[in-house]
């Protein structure tokens, strides 16, 4: 086992614990309704409580991050899955990242770049973020080395 090796063990199963992490807590009836109000002006998110209804969307957004930390798992045996997952991971919190853009997330008294009430809660997938890229960089070359 080289440093490598470990590094890309750790980054992995941290995100694997992460995302099925970020499904369980979607998944409460209570939770539906909060989840919905962090999604209600991204663009990319607005449409799903509209449509889905509030509980049937953050159910939907927990499967798909579910479906994530498999993806995640599967790629320590296929290049092919872990390519998949890592890319998917930098997508959703890419997504989650964008609600700080469209959200009124800032203290009311001092505005930009005080973070209010909500945006610790996103800023924190700054990092995570940054991990998922990692893995997918090395996922990147792992699947083009065959």
């Amino acid at each position: 086992m080289t440093a490598e090796w470990i590094a890309v063990l750790a980054l992995r199963w941290t995100l694997i614990v992460v995302f099925v992490g970020f499904a369980i807590a979607k998944l409460p009836k209570s939770e539906g309704a909060g989840f919905a109000d962090y999604v209600r002006q991204p663009p990319v998110l607005r449409w799903g409580p509209r449509l889905l209804g509030a509980r049937l969307f953050s159910i939907a957004v927990a499967l798909a991050e579910l479906a994530v930390a498999a993806l995640l798992f599967l790629g320590t045996f296929s290049a092919t899955l872990g390519f998949l997952g890592a890319w998917a991971a930098v997508a959703v919190l890419s997504i989650t990242l964008s609600m700080l853009l469209f959200t009124d997330r800032w203290q009311e008294q001092n505005g930009f770049p005080f973070l209010g009430e909500g945006a610790e809660f996103l800023i924190k997938d700054a990092a995570i973020a940054a991990a998922a890229y990692m893995l997918a960089v090395h996922e990147s070359a792992r699947l083009l080395a065959g």
